[in-house]
């Protein structure tokens, strides 16, 4: 048998007793057929169901008609559809697996070639109002999935971080954590340019927020599917510090935040990007954190500060004495 036997044989067993799976899409590759009858490897059971394969996983039932991998994770990227990194930022996602849903949201304009570079990807029509009201077009469905991220078209998921990710939020009882690690900058060329500092301690994260301190990346997260779901995901009316506000609000509606030691993403330092408006920024960062009751920060602080001396080491190493912000507005290593 494949290699995701043992990863996919606990929920084998629950599905075998169900008699009919509906299945709306067919991906064709990599399917074989058990035996019906007897317990032999090749996937018959004693009451008859049908063991079906699939290069990510498994499904069992009698009557199967279609068949496609069960989409537990919920990837979103908004995009304009002009981004010479979008194919590679699909790519990052491809590689996690049959049970990843990408629903990737453009002009109409952009749909034909899109389909063209993401043929398994869900698409749905951008209205042109900013990536937060993009991303808030799905927050209706999201509590179907158990964990969901959203990635900038010019980014990089993690494999390996993902799957870290993913083991936190099955275990998670109260379908209300964040699984949150690192995050590497990258240039044009892929070239590494440092980390993002993280804190290391998911439980100093709503002290950090009250002091206006972000002390997580949003490309480094996944979020689990019912806590965005009962948040309503994003607020449309941001348009840059829309994740922020996800996280304080998360942080006030008990959202529990957990870190992995894991590189989670990576974010691409380029010129023209919207982060680097730094005014804007700074006035939905102070509406987002209003209404907080700030509290008593200084020792998780010192904890932040003290989980991340290599990557201020590394930056000034590579980029002098700047600021995250300065950095952003550059956009990169110096000229």
């Amino acid at each position: 048998m494949p290699d995701g036997w043992t990863r996919w044989h606990g929920r084998m067993i629950v599905l075998q007793f169900v008699p009919w799976i509906e299945i709306t899409k067919q991906y064709g590759a990599g399917v074989c057929l058990g035996q019906r009858g007897g317990e032999s490897e090749g996937g018959g059971f004693p009451d008859g169901s049908v063991l079906v394969g699939f290069q990510q996983g498994y499904l069992m039932g009698d009557g199967i008609e279609r068949l496609t991998h069960v989409k537990r994770w919920l990837v979103i990227t908004s995009t304009l559809g002009d981004s010479r990194f979008l194919n590679a930022a699909v790519s990052s996602v491809s590689v996690l697996g049959g049970e990843v849903c990408h629903r990737i949201i453009s002009p109409e304009l952009r749909r034909k070639e899109i389909m063209q570079i993401a043929p398994h990807a869900d698409w749905m029509e951008d209205e042109g109002k900013g990536l937060y009201h993009a991303l808030a077009l799905v927050s209706h469905d999201t509590a179907d999935y158990v964990g969901v991220t959203w990635l900038n078209d010019d980014d990089l998921l993690d494999r390996n971080g993902a799957r870290a990710a993913w083991r936190i939020l099955e275990n998670d009882v109260d379908r209300s954590t964040i699984a949150y690690g690192l995050v590497d900058l990258i240039d044009a060329y892929d070239h590494g340019q440092g980390w993002l500092s993280v804190c290391r301690k998911g439980r100093d994260m709503p002290a950090l927020l009250s002091r206006g301190v972000v002390p997580l990346a949003q490309p480094g997260t996944w979020i689990y599917g019912a806590l965005w779901s009962r948040l309503d995901g994003v607020r449309p009316d941001f348009r840059l510090a829309g994740d922020l506000d996800f996280f304080v609000r998360a942080s006030q509606d008990a959202g529990e935040f957990e870190y992995v030691l894991q590189r989670m993403a990576r974010f691409r330092l380029r010129a023209g990007q919207l982060s680097k408006d730094v005014a804007n920024v700074r006035e939905e960062k102070d509406r987002a954190l209003k209404g907080l009751s700030p509290r008593l920060a200084l020792a998780a602080r010192i904890r932040c500060g003290m989980g991340n001396p290599g990557v201020y080491i590394d930056r000034l190493r590579r980029h002098g004495q700047i600021s995250m912000e300065r950095l952003y507005q550059r956009g990169g290593p110096p000229k």
